[in-house]
């Protein structure tokens, strides 16, 4: 198994964990990144999580995921998804915010599954939800109030060419 199959397996074993259901996982979600827990959203915390349970990833230590992008090297940054990289979005009212996701499966060549924390199981894309749901992706650059910033890979890849900024 490769590390991105098992980042989708780790990311997959979280489905259905919501904050009614299981508080104490998803304060240990929000506790991943700086080891506190003051009910902000965690996302980021939900990627860290999984991606520190395979081991030796090369992210950003942040919880914001305007902070996940801009500090992550460009080497990471790719054009089209592939399993087990980060699918980035930005809020567009405001750039600060945002949420990101586990690319899960390439269902062609205009949308992805993507597993993702701090999202309702709704189909709508949203970045305030209560829990760990998988869910359809369009791979167009704006869904709803985010828009798509780009993909990251979670470990470096010496052979990667770099895009050097945003895929749109």
């Amino acid at each position: 198994m490769t590390r991105a199959e098992a980042l989708v397996a780790v990311a997959r074993k979280y489905i259905g964990v919501t904050q009614e259901s299981n508080p104490a996982q998803v304060d240990a979600f929000r506790k991943t990144v700086d080891g506190r827990a003051q009910g902000e959203s965690w996302c980021c915390g939900f990627v860290w999580t999984c991606a520190n349970e395979v081991g030796g990833h090369d992210l950003y230590r942040t919880e914001m995921v305007a902070a996940l992008w801009d500090h992550t090297p460009h080497e990471m940054r790719i054009k089209a998804p592939e399993v087990g990289c980060l699918a980035v979005y930005y809020d567009k009212g405001n750039p600060m915010f945002g949420h990101v996701e586990i690319v899960t499966e390439i269902l062609d060549e205009t949308k992805n599954l993507c597993v993702g924390g701090n999202t309702s199981p709704a189909k709508i894309m949203d970045r305030s939800g209560r829990g760990v749901w998988e869910k359809e992706r369009a791979r167009c650059p704006s869904v709803g109030t985010l828009a798509l910033r780009g993909y990251l890979r979670v470990w470096k890849d010496p052979q990667a060419e770099a895009t050097m900024g945003p895929a749109f």
